[in-house]
This record gives C-alpha cells, sequence and structure tokens, in this order.
C-alpha cells in the first residue's frame, strides 16, 4: 500500500506538469496567431518553427507516454512479485476479489475505448472543418462561435469524465483496500483461542506465583527483623569491617550486573521488534521465526546460563571465605546469632531452594505443554 500511494502521487505530480505545459504551449501559440493576424500574414500557412515546434510536442508527449506505460508496466510487475514472493500466503484473494478486480480491469479497458472513440470523432469533425475553411478561402485559426462553443462543450464534458473516472477509481481503491485487509485477517495460521487461553492462563498464575513469594520473603524478613530486635544487647550481626565491605561489594556487583542483564534484554527486545516489523512489511508470516532468530535466542539462552553459572560459582566462593573468615576469628562476641536463629535461616534457605525447583519443574511442564499445542496450528518452528 505504501508502494502504491507513492506511485500515486508521482503519477498526479506528472500529469499536473504535464497539463501546465500544455496551457504554457496553447498560450505560446494563441500569441504567434495573433502576432500573425496583426501582420495580415495567411494563418492557414504554418510557418516552418511553428511546424517543428508542434513536431516536437508530438514526440515529446510520445516519449512521456512510453515513459508511463513502462513505469506503470514496473509497478505491476514488482506487486506481482510481492504478492507471488515465498512466504506469502497464497489464500490472500477470494475468487470473489479476483472477480472484481476483473471486473475493473474490463471497465477500465472498455471506458478507455470509448475515450478514444470520442477523440478520433472530435478530431475528424475537426479537420472537416478545417478542410471546409480551406476550401472557401477563410482563415483557418478564425475560429467560428459554433466551433468556440463546440471546443467549450467538448471541454467541459471532458473535465466531468475526468472527475468521475477520478472518483471511481477513488471508490474502487477503497474498495480494494477494505478486501485486502480483510483477507489478511483470515490467515489460519494464527494461534486458536484454546492457545491463547493457555497462555493467559499461564500468565495469570506466574503473576500470581509471583506475588505470593514477595508476600512470603517479606513476611520471614518482617520475621526475622523481629528476632533479631528481641535480642537484648547483642553485637549487629557480630560482622567485621572487612566482611560487611566484602558484602557491600558483592551487593554492588549484583546490582550492576543486573542492570547490565536488563539493557541487554531491552537491546534485544528492540532489534526483534524491529525484525518483526521489517517481517511485516515484507509480507512474511512474523509468527514463524527465521533461523537467524533462533540461533540469536540460543546464543542468549547460552550468555545466561554462563552467566548464572558464574554468579552462582562466586557467591559459593564468597561464602566459603565468609565461613573460614568467621572461623578464624578471636575474641568474638558469644552475642552473635543464636542457635535458633541460625536453623530459622536455614529452614528459611532450604523452604526458598525447594520452592525455586518446583517452580522450575512447573515452568518446563508448561513449556512443554505449549510446545505441544502449538505443533498443531502450524507455526510450531522448533521453539
Amino acid at each position: 500500500p505504501g508502494a502504491g500511494g507513492g506511485g500515486e502521487k508521482k503519477r498526479r505530480l506528472e500529469k499536473e506538469a504535464r497539463e501546465a505545459q500544455l496551457a504554457e504551449e496553447n498560450q505560446r501559440m494563441r500569441q504567434r496567431i495573433a502576432a500573425g493576424k496583426a501582420h495580415g500574414r495567411d494563418a492557414k500557412a504554418l510557418d516552418e518553427h511553428t511546424e517543428a515546434m508542434r513536431e516536437q510536442v508530438r514526440a515529446r508527449r510520445r516519449a512521456e507516454k512510453a515513459e508511463r506505460e513502462a513505469q506503470l508496466a514496473e509497478e505491476n510487475e514488482r506487486m506481482r512479485q510481492r504478492m507471488n514472493q515465498a512466504g506469502r500466503d497464497a489464500k490472500e484473494l477470494t475468487p470473489e476479489v479476483e472477480a472484481g478486480r476483473r471486473a475493473v480491469a474490463e471497465r477500465r479497458a472498455a471506458e478507455k475505448a470509448e475515450r478514444e472513440r470520442k477523440i478520433r470523432e472530435e478530431n475528424a469533425a475537426f479537420r472537416a472543418r478545417l478542410n471546409a475553411s480551406r476550401s472557401a478561402g477563410r482563415d483557418a485559426k478564425e475560429l467560428t462561435p459554433e466551433i468556440e462553443a463546440g471546443r467549450a462543450a467538448v471541454a467541459q464534458r471532458r473535465r466531468e469524465e475526468k472527475a468521475a473516472r477520478e472518483a471511481k477509481l477513488a471508490e474502487e481503491n477503497a474498495e480494494y483496500a477494505r478486501r485486502v485487509s480483510s483477507t489478511r485477517a483470515k490467515d489460519v495460521k494464527g494461534l486458536d483461542d484454546k492457545t491463547l487461553a493457555d497462555r493467559r492462563a499461564v500468565a495469570e498464575r506466574r503473576a500470581a506465583e509471583k506475588a505470593e513469594r514477595e508476600r512470603q520473603i517479606a513476611e520471614e524478613n518482617a520475621m526475622l527483623a523481629a528476632r533479631r530486635h528481641s535480642l537484648h544487647g547483642r553485637d549487629a550481626k557480630a560482622l567485621d569491617d572487612v566482611t560487611e565491605a566484602a558484602r557491600r561489594d558483592v551487593e554492588a556487583r549484583r546490582l550492576a550486573e543486573k542492570e547490565a542483564r536488563e539493557a541487554k534484554i531491552a537491546e534485544e527486545n528492540a532489534v526483534m521488534r524491529q525484525r518483526i516489523a521489517q517481517s511485516k512489511r515484507a509480507g512474511r508470516d512474523v509468527k514463524g521465526l527465521s533461523p537467524e532468530t533462533l540461533a540469536a535466542r540460543e546464543r542468549v539462552a547460552e550468555e545466561k546460563a554462563r552467566r548464572k553459572a558464574e554468579q552462582e560459582m562466586i557467591l559459593k566462593m564468597e561464602n566459603l571465605e565468609f565461613e573460614r573468615r568467621l572461623s578464624h576469628q578471636s575474641g568474638r562476641d558469644e552475642k552473635g546469632l543464636s542457635p535458633k536463629t541460625l536453623a530459622d535461616r536455614k529452614a528459611v534457605a532450604e523452604r526458598s531452594a525447594q520452592r525455586k525447583r518446583e517452580t522450575q519443574q512447573r515452568l518446563a511442564r508448561e513449556n512443554a505443554e505449549l510446545k505441544r499445542n502449538l505443533r498443531g496450528t502450524g507455526t510450531y518452528q522448533g521453539l
């Protein structure tokens, strides 16, 4: 549609330029006729300059007509290639649309033939009048009131026919655009209602589970905070300055890594949206992932797994170092964490790990179910 609109605008500008040029040539012709009458010349005999100008005008018109026809043929060829290109849904145009197109083409051909016939008749009548006036010795360029009235009527009729053709073309273009938009909506490779409902259910369940996990974590944190405040006279976490600094460094590094991951994900999403937009403009079925997209996803997954393994190894080493420092501290304040608090922390950590394992297993089952459902819709590309 964007290419068709640009071609229509270009043709309209070329048409306006041709009309302005014809008006300028007619003005120059009238000036020459008036000058010839003022000097008493026989206006029936065209001079060589006028004949040469007329021949140039005819040659330019033939060249412009050939150029327009070549341009239209090129645009039609591009349109046919776009419609027949690989990956397009061949079921877009219905038999009704095809029949409508053929009817429009036939009607346009008939209208063009009728216009050409009228022009030939008018030219023949005009030549007959010229010959009659020349045989009678009249100045053929001195038009009678009847001829002037006939010319005005012909010009008015042509303007009306032009306006009617343009209105009809606009109406046909609007109808064609409506039919194309309605046929494109019939792509049967879209996700069915069951798959969409399953996806919505999975998204809602994940959101609910995330909210529940956050609530449980908040409760556990509040419980731990209350227990810490209930211990009177204890040293705040009984951690030395080195351990506190190490924890702050770890937290800062985690925040930086999180921001970097989010920035990379945002960049990958922007690239994915750009590819989808390009595939839509090219007429591709965007629900089937290309090999480049699948390879990019695999690379992203591998990179995420590698970063996760590195982070887990870093955390493990930090925990070992922290335990080593605690075991070697001399003169430790015995107001450190009580056995009950340590047991509670260990229980919380075990519950969190268990919930994480269960969540991962459930997500794996859901993804497998979604893949099985997608295989039946024609859009599964090995996701």
